[in-house]
């Protein structure tokens, strides 16, 4: 798993470029709101403000574009998260004219580390109050995230934490099998929730490793917690992606493209036995 606080002290590619594997993200997971917060408050005692500031502009304009993209993406938000995303936008806006206005009075070029803290913390409050992930909306609640989990590895025991995840996958899986039946969801959108169901029903029937003699009940090396991991992080990916895809295939311009494009994609690629024939494995 890639880790921010791992590049920043193992690596030698220097601030900017820890920066920007930051904005965009490692390969196969976003970073957490803690993560991020524990971060963004690590680099502020770091370096120097003005170099701060910068990066705290390019994480409000990845959040800004974030909404922008949600607000295409999801045809049927109420009016309430309607609202709740131009708040956002709003106090996005709000906060980069401040840092604009203080930079132009060169006020962060001498001592302004403690002012530079305060916007970090308005910029983590803003994530907090007006959560932006892809999965953040139409996703049924649960009473405990795999965020929560993830973060609960090294605090509670493994039998507790499998009970737990089961609990919540079973949540999923209960959501995700009514929508599935409701004759309100097309073809497509009940296809989505097909394929999200078999790989929960495959999480939710893992078999885990039992706790090892070697290893005390909170070792995040203890088999048992690395592969709790694992599942976690394979339930917030199928859960995020489901539920994103489902908002936007319950349009139907979004579907009939999606078939469309399958369609011209079938008859481009070779068949499995023409790769075959060819010599290449598949």
């Amino acid at each position: 798993m890639c880790t921010f606080q791992s590049l920043v002290y193992k690596s030698k590619i220097g601030l900017p470029l820890v920066l920007m594997a930051f904005i965009s993200g490692c390969p196969s997971i976003q970073p957490a709101p803690l993560e991020e917060a524990k971060f963004l408050r690590q680099i502020a005692n770091q370096y120097s403000a003005p170099l701060v500031v910068s990066f705290l502009h390019s994480r409000i304009q990845k959040n800004e574009e974030m909404i922008s993209k949600i607000k295409s993406s999801l045809k049927n938000l109420d009016q309430s998260k309607v609202e709740v995303f131009g708040l956002a936008e709003k106090t996005l806006e709000l906060l980069d004219e401040q840092l604009t206005a203080l930079e132009k009075a060169d006020y962060f070029d001498f001592n302004g580390t403690e002012k530079v803290q305060y916007f970090i913390e308005q910029f983590i409050m803003q994530n907090e109050m007006y959560p932006i992930e892809f999965g953040s909306y139409g996703v049924v609640k649960v009473a405990v995230t795999p965020d929560v989990l993830l973060e609960d590895l090294p605090k509670k025991r493994s039998h507790d934490l499998i009970n737990a995840t089961n609990s919540m996958i079973q949540t999923y899986l209960s959501d995700i099998d009514v929508k599935e039946r409701s004759p309100d969801n097309n073809r497509m959108q009940k296809l989505a929730a097909f394929l999200a169901r078999q790989e929960l029903q495959l999480l939710a029937n893992y078999s885990y490793p039992p706790d090892h003699d070697n290893y005390n009940y909170y070792d995040l090396n203890n088999p048992t917690k690395v592969a709790l991991g694992t599942v976690l992080r394979k339930v917030k990916t199928v859960v995020d992606f489901f539920y994103a895809q489902f908002n936007h295939l319950s349009d139907p311009k979004s579907t009939t493209k999606m078939i469309e494009d399958s369609v011209n994609e079938s008859q481009e690629k070779p068949s499995y036995h023409e790769v075959r024939l060819g010599g290449v494995s598949p």
